[in-house]
């Protein structure tokens, strides 16, 4: 598949995911120059056409549900990639404030509905005050009878204001897995996706001879989420003397770290145990690729330039190469700075204050879950190159939820508060990532 055609369908998508009757021109004009195209990239005769159409719709389907949730969520999606309004460098800045709200006030809001839900027998004044407006959602949960796939059976626990925002948050402070190919999933059970096998194939062709006909192929990915909480003790002062904005920025600074955390070391590690939420990880696979050095290094100290720009060569398809990056370790990172390539140059660009800084030419992903080059010994997976958006697949289930235990710690003062959502990650194409090993 062309890239052009590929921005025709994210341009489609993205059209057809606002759903104004304001944007039906537009998809009339895109869809025929997607038909136009595919023509182009060889499609002989109606009946191949039609199935090209249709392997066209079917992704186009995916990518406007996918947008539509992720709109829901406060987010954008842009380009397959997830965009959070306002821009992530200041979510993290907020973040490492201790503010997980851009205002006091949403933050005092927040503390009031999480009081009143979490204990509304210590709750005060003001914060019964601000929380009236959320009585429906504290009906649902009194009643105990949830179902985060369903929303009027409490798949919306936290209103949609918090929601958003706790998920902005999650987005922000991970790394890894905001990398991946994102889709909305449904249900508590099964939920399947179309994903691409295989693509055209281009012939020379003589002027009037006939083009070889060749056509794209898809498969599937199936996604069941699994429940990944957390579970903390909040001071019953929180509750007491209405310190609702601290309650609030607190609370769910706290949830975000916890979940971000949980999931990126899931998708880089995982091993396809319980212990994973069944997602089995870049460094786990057992399909993607691993380039051992030429050289005997057998470790993080001892790679070289030859042994990074080695890597890149063994990346095992070019179409992953345009949104390729690295993921490595900070300290492994700081290894390569000082590498040079067989001509003396060195791998690592600082930039010059317009350009991002590189290594041997490409962007850049650090990850605490990424083995430190103190520890990459022998046999060891060291970094990781490719396109990750292309190779994985990320679900998340509706959103964020928080609950309460019913009985407080009474010999600490504290309430059980847990947080908790429903994700799910399946590798989708092995050949879009390459990881780095070092020798035995």
């Amino acid at each position: 598949m062309t890239e052009k055609l590929k921005n025709m369908m994210l341009a489609v998508a993205e059209e057809a995911a606002k759903g104004t009757a304001l944007d039906a021109e537009k998809l009339k004009t895109l869809a025929g120059q997607i038909e136009a195209e595919l023509k182009l990239a060889g499609a002989d005769g109606a009946g191949e056409l039609e199935t090209f159409k249709k392997t066209i719709r079917t992704e186009v389907d995916g990518l406007v549900e996918q947008m539509k949730a992720v709109q829901k969520a406060g987010l954008q999606l842009r380009g397959g990639h997830i965009v959070i309004p306002g821009g992530r460098k200041a979510r993290l800045e907020m973040l490492a404030d201790d503010r997980a709200f851009l205002s006091d006030e949403q933050a005092e809001r927040f503390g009031a509905f999480m009081a009143c839900a979490i204990h509304p027998a210590l709750a005060g004044t003001r914060a019964k005050e601000i929380s009236k407006e959320f009585k429906d959602a504290f009906a649902i949960r009194a009643a105990g009878d949830m179902d985060p796939a369903i929303t009027t059976a409490g798949g919306s626990l936290v209103p949609a204001e918090f929601r958003a925002e706790l998920i902005r948050n999650v987005e922000a402070m991970g790394v890894v897995f905001p990398e991946m190919r994102r889709v909305p999933l449904f249900t508590l059970g099964q939920t399947t996706w179309p994903t691409r096998t295989g693509g055209l194939t281009a012939y020379p062709t003589a002027a009037g001879a006939k083009i070889l006909r060749t056509a794209p192929t898809v498969g599937t990915a199936t996604l069941t989420p699994v429940k990944w909480a957390t579970l903390t003790g909040v001071p019953n002062e929180f509750f007491r003397t209405n310190l609702l904005v601290s309650l609030g920025q607190w609370l769910a600074t706290e949830i975000v770290y916890a979940l971000y955390t949980a999931l990126d070391n899931a998708v880089v590690n995982g091993d396809g145990t319980a212990d994973y939420g069944g997602i089995t990880g870049i460094l786990q696979s057992a399909t993607i690729a691993s380039v051992t050095p030429v050289d005997d290094h057998d470790a993080g100290s001892e790679l070289t330039g030859v042994d990074v720009s080695q890597v890149i060569g063994e990346l095992p398809v070019a179409y992953a190469l345009p949104n390729a990056r690295w993921f490595m370790s900070l300290s492994m990172k700081g290894h390569c700075r000082g590498l040079k390539d067989t001509n003396g140059q060195p791998l690592y660009d600082r930039g010059n204050g317009r350009e991002p800084s590189t290594i041997d030419g490409y962007p850049y992903v650090l990850s605490t879950h990424y083995t430190a080059k103190a520890s990459v010994g022998a046999s060891a997976k060291w970094a990781t190159f490719g396109d990750l958006r292309m190779a994985y697949m990320f679900g998340m289930l509706q959103d964020i939820a928080i609950d309460r235990s019913t009985d407080a710690g009474f010999e600490t003062d504290t309430t059980l508060v847990r947080g908790l959502t429903h994700v799910d990650a399946k590798e989708i194409d092995a050949n879009a990532v390459v990881n780095g090993i070092t020798h035995s």
